[in-house]
């Protein structure tokens, strides 16, 4: 390699940086012969500059980490996914506070807790049973859309559904002023008996559907815990089971005298205690996820710190 002159000058402000004058001579300063001489060539180049912050190194270590992965990409596409999906939701919320807005207007209901909650008006029965199933049915076909694993297509289903349910209240509050405080009951839906309870269970159970659609869809590279899931969905699923009870406790205890004795229910009480557990067990799988992913994170981590 030819010794230009521009090659020598830039040899010697390099040493000079890194050296310290002293009356007994000249003394290296740590970290200066951790940098080859720009006539090494290509090392030169990827020379690791030590006097840097570690902080600052470990951030160029994690971009690498995920650069050669190509998971920024990969992060950036699930997470439009994730807006275009809470997006539909929220348009369908929207429609489905309008419709129940309209319903309870024309019956008198705005507060359906009172007496003849669900009056007999012509057909309005049948066809809300069936809006109520469609409605389902476009929440969950457009979360099955959105991924290729059927474990994303679940979370977006979910997520969907979560961020439906509690927009469909903030948006029936701002048409209608209703609900007053989430401890209002509500009639949650009508399929197979009536749900009846306090606008709040319903949103605790969304929240869960919210943060484990979250993490299933956005986070799909966790590596996989040492024990099966499926211990995790038995809970969840048990969790469910006791929650539909809650819901339908005195529908069930009335089902024996028939559409019009159902049509008069009103509960008075709400099982908290029993609804509790429900909930912990259907908060199984998003607990086991937040660890994954934060075992997954620290792994990371560890390894942009390594050099």
């Amino acid at each position: 390699m030819n010794h230009t002159p521009l090659n020598r000058i830039h040899a010697v402000r390099l040493t000079t940086k890194h050296t310290k004058h002293t009356k007994m001579g000249t003394k290296q300063l740590p970290g200066s012969g951790d940098f080859p001489s720009p006539n090494d060539g290509e090392q030169f180049h990827n020379a690791q500059p030590h006097f840097l912050p570690e902080n600052v190194l470990c951030f160029f270590r994690v971009v690498r980490v995920f650069r050669g992965s190509k998971e920024l990409f990969r992060l950036k596409t699930t997470w439009r996914r994730w807006l275009t999906v809470v997006a539909f939701a929220t348009a369908m919320a929207w429609v489905e506070s309008a419709v129940v807005y309209y319903l309870r207007t024309h019956i008198d209901r705005i507060d359906p807790y009172q007496p003849h909650p669900l009056p007999v008006i012509g057909g309005l029965g049948p066809v809300e049973l069936v809006r109520e199933f469609a409605t389902l049915v476009m929440l969950f076909t457009v979360g099955a859309l959105a991924a290729r694993t059927w474990r994303a297509r679940f979370g977006y289903m979910l997520l969907a559904f979560g961020a439906w349910d509690i927009l469909y209240y903030v948006f029936l509050k701002l048409m209608c002023d209703w609900p007053h405080s989430l401890l209002d009951w509500d009639i949650l839906f009508l399929l197979p008996l009536p749900w009846w309870g306090p606008v709040l269970a319903p949103v605790l159970i969304s929240t869960l559907m919210i943060l484990w659609g979250t993490m299933a869809t956005q986070f799909e590279h966790i590596s996989p815990a040492s024990t099966p899931r499926w211990k995790a969905w038995m809970l969840c699923t048990s969790g469910a089971i006791i929650a539909l009870y809650t819901f339908m406790t005195d529908a069930i205890h009335a089902r024996d005298g028939g559409v019009p004795v159902l049509r008069e229910l009103l509960p008075t009480t709400f099982n908290w205690p029993l609804f509790g557990l429900g909930l912990a067990l259907m908060s199984v799988p998003v607990w086991r996820s937040y660890f994954e992913l934060r075992s997954k994170s620290e792994n990371v981590f560890a390894e942009a710190q390594t050099p």
